[in-house]
Order: C-alpha cells, then sequence, then structure tokens
C-alpha cells in the first residue's frame, strides 16, 4: 500500500493535466516488432528486441545465492519494464499488446496486480510508465517458439540471434544505471 501511494504521489507530481486520446485500435508486438523474454541462471539474462534496437541485461552474480532465479514471473516481468524504460517513447500515446510466453505474466499485466511484492515493485514501474506516457497495455499469451528473437538473446545465444535478426543493430542498447538500481533494490 505504501509503495502504491508513492507511485501515485510521483505520478501528480509530473503530471501536466493534458491527457491524449489514444490511437484507435491495438498494436501488437508483432506490429512493433517488440519481443521480450528471459532465462534463469548465471550467465543467462533478459532481452528486449524493438524493430532491430536490442538489449540483453545478464542476471547479476549476487543473485545466483538467492531465491530470485526460482521467481520465474518476476525474471519475466523485468523485459517488459526494460523494454518501455529504454524505448518509451516509442509506446507514447498507444495501446500496446504484449505478446508473452509466459502466462502468469499476462494474468498480472492484465490484472496489473500480483501477491508477489517483488513482482508488483516491477509493475508499479510498468503502469507509472504508461501513466506518464499516456497508453495503455494489456497482454496475450504466445508460444515459446514464437518468441524465438527474445529467446535466443536471453539465453546469451547471440550468433542465432544473429541468424533470426540479421538486420539488428551491431551493438546493444545500454542498460542505465537507474534501470539497474531498481532490480539491486529487490
Amino acid at each position: 500500500m505504501k509503495n502504491d501511494l508513492l507511485m501515485w504521489k510521483l505520478f501528480l507530481e509530473q503530471f501536466n493535466g493534458i491527457s491524449y486520446i489514444n490511437d484507435i485500435g491495438w498494436i501488437s508486438n508483432f506490429d512493433l516488432e517488440l519481443y521480450t523474454d528471459s532465462a534463469g541462471g548465471l550467465g543467462k539474462g533478459c532481452a528486449a528486441y524493438l524493430n532491430g534496437k536490442w538489449t540483453f541485461l545478464e542476471w547479476p552474480n549476487e543473485w545466483n545465492s538467492s531465491e530470485i532465479f526460482k521467481d520465474l514471473t518476476y525474471l519475466e516481468i523485468i523485459p517488459i519494464a526494460l523494454a518501455i524504460f529504454l524505448w518509451f517513447d516509442q509506446f507514447y500515446k498507444k495501446n500496446i499488446l504484449f505478446h508473452i510466453d509466459n502466462l502468469a505474466v499476462v494474468n498480472i499485466l492484465n490484472k496489473k496486480s500480483s501477491k508477489s511484492e517483488r513482482v508488483m515493485s516491477i509493475l508499479r514501474l510498468i503502469v507509472y510508465c504508461s501513466l506518464i506516457g499516456n497508453f495503455q497495455f494489456k497482454a496475450v499469451h504466445i508460444l515459446s517458439k514464437d518468441n524465438a528473437i527474445a529467446d535466443a538473446l536471453s539465453h546469451a545465444n547471440f550468433q542465432k540471434f544473429r541468424r533470426l535478426a540479421p538486420l539488428a543493430n551491431d551493438h546493444p542498447h545500454p542498460i542505465p544505471v537507474e534501470f539497474w538500481n531498481l532490480l539491486k533494490t529487490k
């Protein structure tokens, strides 16, 4: 409850009182070429891909001795927040339909709620960004085989990624320190 109030306080401090009508219709991952995925374990991480831009976040070494790798829902929601955090301007005033290969995350995004405080910490960031960027989102489930680009990236299989996305940028989009700090507090 305290964290929810903090999110609303931050939003109200930044909200300028202007609200725009969003684009008509829902834009899917396929239209945006937006793919996200996570893989648990050391040397792996999460990835996001958006129309040729991509990033890979390797899981911190200190997570190896924690319970975090057992929390697949948390691991799977991180790259969605990362994509929004990095490419916020691409979501502005849109209705985004996320295609996700984890059914629990689909349900959490659609309900905008979770019993897990760890998951809620990331979900609050997503909701906050959607309020500031005036975009709506919902999610549908897809099979993992339909998420091959992000799956290759999250498993640090860069050769396969290059085969699947030969026109992708040569280098990953850097991950800002602010995003790392959000994860380290969990």
